[in-house]
């Protein structure tokens, strides 16, 4: 009878030690998520200007600005603009790729035309392009091909007229305000 007792004794107090040190674990998880969420709240908040939403990252070339959304993953780049009806003046999307090599785009589904121009590593315009809207019923075996030509590490597509409106022009130099865009947290691949 005495070693039944002890034994039922131990795996009793072995199922109350068990569950408090559950419960210490899910307070735990509880005040991670907590702090996490809190934290995650204050960086949005922080990016807030007057209530206008999270500041975008902002491009300089030729004395011109464009705010541009950055596209850093496989997904976001192969999307681009594709879908939108429109894009604002002095707006781009900055296409940031994890090292440089030849780039190529194509309208995918864009139903406006786009200026694209190709950055290289150096921050260096190496090529500009217009690119048009692509006819109706056009497949992507048909689609126009936009290249860099050259290794380019950047693209930054804005609407069609404004990067010759600005003089911007193949050789001008580039610079991020702000926190500039960083190629080691782009995502691989196309």
């Amino acid at each position: 009878m005495t070693s039944l007792y002890g034994q039922f004794s131990t795996r009793c107090f072995s199922g109350i030690v068990l569950s408090a040190h559950f419960s210490r674990r899910r307070i735990t998880r509880v005040l991670l998520a907590a702090c996490l969420c809190a934290s995650a709240l204050m960086a949005v908040r922080c990016n807030r200007t007057s209530g206008q939403g999270p500041q975008r990252p902002r491009i300089e070339i030729n004395g011109h600005l464009w705010r541009v959304e950055l596209a850093t993953t496989r997904a976001a780049r192969y999307l681009g603009l594709s879908g939108r009806g429109h894009l604002d003046s002095n707006q781009g999307m900055l296409f940031v790729y994890p090292q440089p090599r030849v780039l190529a785009f194509c309208m995918r589904k864009c139903s406006f035309p786009l200026d694209i121009a190709f950055i290289d590593a150096d921050l260096k315009i190496v090529r500009i392009h217009t690119m048009a809207v692509e006819p109706p019923g056009a497949t992507e075996a048909t689609y126009a091909s936009y290249s860099s030509d050259v290794p380019a590490q950047y693209a930054l597509e804005v609407r069609s007229g404004e990067l010759g409106r600005a003089e911007v022009d193949v050789g001008q130099k580039v610079k991020f305000l702000g926190t500039p865009p960083n190629p080691l947290h782009a995502e691989y691949g196309d």
